[in-house]
């Protein structure tokens, strides 16, 4: 499976995993995410829109891996950090994504997450 691939690609064992991704390391998974681009939950973005809001923003993705043992095996993330973003950039992404479940700016940094 795809999940499988990852584990495999990032030499992680096969179990839940949380992850953080930047766009380079995102870059050698990304073929094997086709399944998963479309999902979200609740009010967040799809995981094809985080992937080009971090690629955009030099994003840092916060995903996690469901092990292939179980039925709900997937690839997911649930928030993104930009650590080095303008005060422009910010404005522009918080009044697209207001629905965060926890959003925090600092200095030039910004973090969204969603349940």
């Amino acid at each position: 499976t795809n999940v499988q691939e990852i584990y495999k690609i990032l030499n992680l064992p096969d179990v839940f995993t949380r992850l953080e991704m930047n766009t380079s390391q995102l870059a050698t998974i990304e073929h094997l995410l086709t399944p998963f681009l479309n999902g979200c939950q609740n009010n967040s973005p799809t995981l094809s829109e985080m992937i080009v809001l971090a690629k955009k923003y030099d994003g840092v993705l916060d995903c996690y891996i469901v092990n292939s043992d179980r039925s709900d095996t997937r690839f997911s993330c649930e928030g993104i950090f930009f650590p080095k973003i303008s005060r422009r950039n910010i404005m522009a992404i918080v009044s697209k994504y207001p629905d965060a479940d926890e959003m925090s700016v600092n200095n030039n940094n910004l973090r969204l997450w969603w349940d």
